[in-house]
């Protein structure tokens, strides 16, 4: 400050009329050097100390102390949630969120930091609310304090914007009590994005789709394959029906082994279409790569359905090229072979030469 005055009296000196400020002043060169200098001070200073105020506000400064943030971390969450919206967090909710976080909830403070900048919404939450959505979690559905946290990784806080009871719930009850599912523990810590879609609008219409699509027989499949592969339920209906209308041409599957086929291995409709099964069934079907027939595709899927599921560039194609080297056809092979490890498989591939 001390500095700025001592401009502003300097610059008091100068002359302040209309022509002056238009153009530079004719007079000593001495003094049109002084104003070049005091000018320039007063720009340098007025930028400086306006970047200070702003990193330095009351609002950024309770907030870098209550939540052990730094100012650049706070700069970020001031951008994404609005400054309108930033002025009125409350410092003392934000710091009792974080200690509740901390403290009841066991997030590591790191754990806690990252997912406050990555969601700063979070701290405009009633504290509550956001305790009673947390006792949902470990009360209802089962979670230990440190799978919450590692839920709320996952989600990035996205899960506490959920009503308890309009939304979270009600998805507990649809999965636990509607289709008996008993791994959901497993799918809210793993997905917790389950709870981003409603029961009635996109769950139970699935569920439906599921039995009617593939003919399921018993209660339990749909179960099965909810608790194998919970991204089934969000997968839009054209995803699922070009993935499974390509599986059954392409491996002449009969219903039943569709249906078994999903029920067992329901990842293979998480695969993307053009980037893997796709090529990698052309490749097994393919004279100059497996040569299987149809057929005998249809054996080794049904018998290992993650046989689609491995790398065509990094396991698929280097062994088939190693077991053709040796003499020795895909189809004379074990129908496990790719999941073999690869010291299993060298071990194999040696006993056969």
């Amino acid at each position: 400050m001390r500095a700025l005055e001592a401009v502003l009296a300097l610059l008091s000196l100068l002359p302040t009329s209309a022509s002056f400020v238009q153009k530079p002043y004719s007079g000593d060169r001495h003094l049109r050097q002084l104003s070049s200098i005091c000018f320039a001070a007063a720009d340098g200073i007025s930028t400086q100390l306006e970047s200070e105020v702003n990193i330095q506000s009351p609002k950024m400064a309770r907030l870098t102390s209550a939540l052990g943030l730094d100012p650049e971390e706070v700069k970020k969450m001031s951008k994404s949630m609005g400054e309108a919206r930033f002025q009125r967090l409350d410092t003392v909710n934000a710091r009792h969120l974080g200690l509740f976080f901390r403290d009841e909830m066991s997030m590591s403070e790191e754990q806690v930091r990252r997912m406050i900048v990555k969601r700063p919404g979070i701290l405009s939450y009633r504290r509550e609310n956001v305790k009673k959505t947390a006792h949902f979690f470990v009360h209802e559905v089962g979670l230990s304090t440190e799978e919450f946290a590692s839920m709320m990784e996952v989600s990035r806080g996205n899960a506490l914007t959920h009503s308890v009871d309009r939304r979270l719930r009600p998805v507990l009850d649809f999965f636990r009590d509607e289709i008996g599912c008993s791994k959901f523990k497993w799918i809210a810590r793993r997905y917790p994005q389950i709870f981003s879609h409603g029961v009635d609008e996109v769950l139970r219409p699935r569920a439906q789709f599921l039995h009617d699509r593939l003919d399921l027989k018993r209660r339990s499949d749909v179960s099965q394959i909810a608790s194998k592969f919970p991204p089934i339920f969000w997968l839009s209906e054209e995803n699922l029906l070009s993935k499974i209308d390509f599986l059954r041409t392409a491996m002449a599957l009969k219903e039943d082994e569709m249906r078994d086929l999903l029920v067992t291995y329901p990842q293979i409709l998480g695969l993307s279409l053009e980037g893997n099964l796709i090529p990698t069934v052309a490749f097994l079907l393919d004279e100059d790569g497996a040569g299987l027939t149809r057929e005998q595709l249809n054996y080794f899927v049904l018998y290992q359905p993650a046989l689609v599921a491995y790398s065509l560039a990094n396991r698929i194609r280097p062994r088939i090229e190693r077991m053709s080297a040796c003499g020795i056809s895909l189809s004379y092979s074990p129908p496990g072979i790719m999941s073999y490890t690869n010291s299993q498989f060298d071990e194999w591939l040696e006993m056969q030469t």
